[in-house]
């Protein structure tokens, strides 16, 4: 391993408190170009469709509406796919699909170009996105469950902080032109990525070539409702944070859109340099005190607003948020895995993305209507209460034994 790599690995250690190797790295890289390339696209394919196509709001919501569902169902497939048989291509084949398609979007200009990109995007993305997790859940199974997941996660954030920083360059420089052809290239980039890293692995590493059952009971059983639907409301509060609150500062408290610019780093950065730090201290608690803690820190806070608005306050009630969001995150995918399987972690892992997306369609859809008719204190005290619900649901439903019944059917899934 030459200097400059060892140089760069320690910097990485030392910014984000994950201590790896090479194929971690590797992994890790990624993950972030991945979520960089995801990033963009989320955060301007509707100012594309609005501002340059010129399409109808009526349509691009109900474009939006439907490819939102569809990539729902696609990221519960796709881990379907990933636990019957994984292949690399399950990652390369969607990415590389949408990688010909930004080329094409970029050489066009027209409402059905941008229908079909936002539900290729959509669908592709959400597809694909849950196979990556599981490939790097499997490359990297030397580590513990959780501080990977939480390693995974720090990686998706420095995507998701470096990508519209990223995409708002190439638009002032090059234009929508030169967005779609840097899309295309970070798409095709994390396609070969996946492939390179693939083959220093045999096909015994992906479970082998043969098609594996799908445990249909386990998915939907008592045990996973228990687990998911705590965790469908914990997301409502998360989502309510990433909507409401910039919506409401600006309108309601008198901040710029320029002041929830600079506010909305808070969230990122602190992920990048605190979630690995906060997973490992988590430990010596019980897997239900984690998630329920966490997510008592996703909602309630919120509430505060209502009593000062003041940046000290949001400030606070960000920061708070963040370390709710630390603590939860990789507790409620570890938790998730561990009900469904080990053999059925994309599965888990799929359905969590099911589960983020109603979450998300009902803060869009349900409360940011409702918020200018309720208002402020109203609003921010029915995040609060379903904050709350979730976090009672984790302590009184998600009994340790739950968790830990599954630890002998995993082993027996990791030997046949």
């Amino acid at each position: 391993m030459g200097s400059t790599t060892r140089i760069s690995i320690k910097i990485v250690d030392s910014l984000t408190g994950f201590e790896g190797g090479d194929g971690s790295y590797s992994v890790g890289g990624l993950v972030v170009v991945g979520n960089l390339s995801s990033s963009m696209a989320y955060s301007f394919l509707i100012l594309w469709c609005t501002q340059y196509l010129r399409m109808p709001l009526t349509v691009v919501g109900l474009t939006f509406g439907a490819s939102g569902t569809l990539a729902a169902g696609a990221a519960y497939l796709g881990g379907l796919a990933s636990d019957r048989n994984f292949r690399l291509e399950l990652v390369t084949l969607p990415r590389m699909v949408i990688t010909t398609w930004f080329v094409v979007a970029a050489l066009t200009r027209t409402p059905l170009i941008g229908i079909v990109t936002v539900f290729l995007t959509l669908v592709a993305i959400s597809f694909s996105g849950t196979c990556e997790q599981v490939f790097g859940l499997i490359v990297l199974k030397g580590f513990e469950l959780e501080p990977t997941i939480a390693y995974l996660r720090t990686c998706q954030n420095i995507g998701f902080l470096l990508g519209p920083i990223l995409g708002s360059g190439l638009l002032i420089y090059f234009g929508w032109r030169g967005f779609f052809f840097g899309l295309a290239a970070l798409t095709l980039s994390s396609s070969i990525a996946v492939s390179v890293i693939g083959r220093g692995h045999s096909p015994d590493d992906f479970g082998g070539s043969e098609n594996r059952p799908t445990h249909w009971k386990r998915h939907f059983s008592l045990s996973a409702i228990r687990a998911i639907l705590p965790s469908a409301l914990a997301l409502i509060g998360y989502f309510s944070f990433e909507v409401i609150l910039p919506v409401s500062l600006v309108r309601s408290h008198g901040y710029s859109v320029a002041s929830w610019g600079f506010l909305s780093f808070i969230n990122p950065l602190m992920v990048i340099f605190l979630q690995m730090r906060i997973t490992r201290a988590s430990q010596r608690w019980t897997l239900r005190n984690r998630l329920a803690v966490g997510a008592l820190l996703l909602g309630p806070p919120l509430a505060m607003i209502r009593l000062n608005a003041s940046p000290l306050m949001i400030v606070s009630v960000i920061a708070t948020f963040a370390m709710g969001e630390m603590l939860w995150g990789p507790s409620a995918q570890a938790a998730l895995i561990q009900v469904f399987g080990t053999r059925d972690r994309g599965a888990a892992i799929g359905m969590l993305r099911v589960a983020n997306s109603l979450a998300y369609l009902v803060a869009v859809s349900c409360l940011l209507p409702l918020w200018p008719r309720i208002g402020d204190g109203l609003i921010w005290l029915i995040i609060a209460s379903v904050g709350s619900l979730s976090s009672l649901m984790y302590f009184r439903w998600l009994r340790i034994d739950l968790v830990v019944d599954h630890s002998a059917s995993n082993l027996n899934d990791e030997r046949g």
